[in-house]
């Protein structure tokens, strides 16, 4: 399933240790879109436990090669993974992507997804002191 992919699908080359750990956990889901046995687009999502919220999901990465961009590949993603998401009884989901990046908020919107105001995205770097 993962042996050819169209380049920019992911943002690097897949690393199988992680690939098989991601897909062993049930927490995480990813959606892929074919031309044939080629992988042009993937969407991946992570289920988030709180234990004061019901459960949520997030949408981790959407990302389509640009050769096959354009063509609703990324809103059909996001719309299956949703899909997926309600049918484990996931009620709420949320994405974040970044203000200048007209193309991914266009592609949400058409999906059914709207923007909220006022959320702030915060990153520690370095990630960790022994990364």
């Amino acid at each position: 399933m993962f042996d050819r992919i169209a380049e920019g699908v992911f943002d690097g080359p897949i690393m199988p240790e992680m690939l098989d750990r991601f897909l062993g956990c049930d927490l995480h889901h990813m959606a892929l879109a074919r031309e044939g046995d080629l992988v042009v687009g993937m969407a991946s999502s992570n289920i988030y436990l709180h234990p004061d919220k019901p459960v949520q999901a997030w949408i981790n990465e959407v990302g389509v090669a640009p050769s096959h961009r354009c063509r609703g590949i990324g809103r059909s993603l996001v719309t299956a993974m949703a899909d997926h998401l309600r049918s484990l009884g996931i009620t709420s989901a949320w994405a974040a992507t970044e203000h200048d990046n007209a193309a991914s908020r266009a592609m949400f919107r058409a999906a059914g997804w709207r923007a909220t105001e006022g959320i702030v995205m915060l990153e520690l770097d370095p990630p960790c002191a022994d990364a």
